[in-house]
């Protein structure tokens, strides 16, 4: 995968984060919590301070908010 189809990926991924952190009305805190992903992270994701996650990270955060990661398939 190319560099630039991973930069897509990561911000669709973005898109759905905050959306579903928004839906549940969730602090970072909380999806910590619920997710393992150490608080730091999850806001460093967010607010673009890191461009991209581990990918295990990735799952964590999907299966915690009930986001689709086969449908990040269309994101490039």
């Amino acid at each position: 995968m190319k560099k630039n189809n991973n930069n897509k990926v990561s911000e669709y991924f973005r898109k759905k984060l905050n959306d579903r952190i928004e839906e549940l009305k969730i602090k970072p805190t909380e999806l910590s919590l619920m997710s393992g992903v150490p608080a730091p992270i999850i806001y460093s994701f967010r607010y673009k301070i890191n461009l991209s996650l581990k990918f295990d990270y990735v799952v964590m955060l999907a299966n915690a908010l009930d986001i689709d990661l086969n449908k990040m398939k269309g994101a490039y």
